[in-house]
């Protein structure tokens, strides 16, 4: 009996995952806002890490539906060098704040972002705020850190620490 569990289980799994590399849609993504630099939106990493593994809060997290599936976001709204507004959000690649039908700013260059890839970034100077779009679809939550990539920054850092004292010996030998 326990055997025939584990394949059923393993073939959902197996089909959910299928599903997803041929849908190019994304399930779940970070999902909040902030205006001014240095909100936990935009820099707390370890806030947003955490999010994604309590399942009972839904803050920072969003599970994403139709039609704003087809991939996650980032808009990046930046003058004299600060943040003025960073969003983080699911998406249908094609509805995004800095579109403003009064506003005669060019912006194709975001517009033409292909969602089909997995992650692409493109900027655009309206004048007034430097613009950037990221849209990504390789996995869920790739509009943010990675639990991974954040233990590897800790590693690298942790070697640095720990074979400084080494790399001053060689020098002073």
């Amino acid at each position: 009996m326990g055997y025939w569990n584990i394949h059923i289980d393993v073939g959902i799994f197996l089909l959910i995952l299928y599903h997803k590399e041929i849908s190019g849609k994304v399930n779940w993504c970070y999902s909040c806002g902030s205006t001014g630099s240095g909100a936990d939106c935009e820099v707390n990493t370890d806030l947003l890490i955490d999010a994604t593994k309590q399942n009972e809060s839904f803050t920072f997290v969003k599970e994403c539906e139709p039609p704003f599936d087809k991939c996650c976001s980032i808009e990046h709204f930046m003058q004299s060098g600060g943040t003025t507004s960073f969003i983080r959000d699911c998406s249908d690649g094609e509805t995004f704040s800095y579109k403003d039908p009064s506003s005669k700013s060019n912006f194709s260059r975001l517009d033409n972002l292909n969602t089909s890839y997995s992650n692409e970034t493109a900027c655009v100077y309206n004048g007034q705020y430097l613009i950037c779009l990221s849209l990504c679809n390789s996995t869920d939550f790739c509009n943010g850190p990675s639990e991974s990539a954040a233990n590897e920054i800790f590693h690298v850092m942790k070697l640095l620490v720990f074979s400084l004292p080494l790399i001053v010996m060689f020098f002073l030998v």
